[in-house]
């Protein structure tokens, strides 16, 4: 047996020993847990969310990235309505526009007999009132997110609604020699006006 005087001097001549093992021990333990983790996460950094089902990495993330692949569809057929939704108003504006002016140089050039002035004026007033609805139908759609929009309907005569149409594009479609003729009946349809007009 030893006293305990000699354990205790052994245990003290031991500790740095043993304090050095353990920093060893740790500083080991330390560097595979960061290159177990850096492993683990490479394929989640390297991610191409751009087309994230090309990606290949765990199958506990396949829902995340399928969800990220439906969200950049999505946020892609935005982007294509937003480019049709921008010709197509360019082209809803310029037509009354074009009639507007079209009368308006007639008028102006004095090519319009007094009794007709009432009716080119009557025409430019219309397509006037025309802009101004396509403008407003631009400021509703952008409210159309929030869910606050309603479009009311209403008894519409399509064979009326044709004539009109016909008599606001009949400047543009001579100047280019095309003739347009509508034939038919009245035909009574509930819809909203503005949206069939268009």
């Amino acid at each position: 047996s030893k006293t305990i005087d000699n354990a205790f001097y052994m245990a003290v001549q031991v500790l740095p020993i043993m304090g050095g093992l353990a920093a060893v021990m740790l500083f080991v333990a330390w560097m595979l847990s960061k290159w177990q983790v850096s492993r683990l996460i490479r394929p989640v950094n390297e991610l191409n969310l751009e087309h994230p089902l090309e990606n290949e990495v765990y199958e506990e993330l396949r829902p995340l990235l399928e969800s990220i692949d439906r969200q950049n569809k999505e946020k892609d057929a935005v982007a294509n309505m937003r480019k049709e939704f921008s010709a197509n108003v360019s082209h809803e504006l310029k037509t009354p526009l074009t009639s507007i002016s079209g009368y308006a140089e007639i008028m102006k050039n004095g090519l319009v007999k007094p009794e007709d002035i009432v009716v080119f004026s009557e025409r430019i007033y219309n397509e006037a009132s025309r802009l101004i609805t396509l403008v407003e139908d631009i400021i509703k759609l952008s409210r159309l997110d929030e869910g606050k929009v309603e479009m009311e309907k209403e008894e519409v005569d399509l064979y009326e609604l044709t004539r009109e149409i016909c008599s606001r594009l009949s400047p543009q479609a001579s100047s280019r020699n095309v003739h347009i003729e509508v034939t038919g009946e009245p035909v009574v349809y509930r819809g909203i006006r503005q949206i069939l007009d268009e």
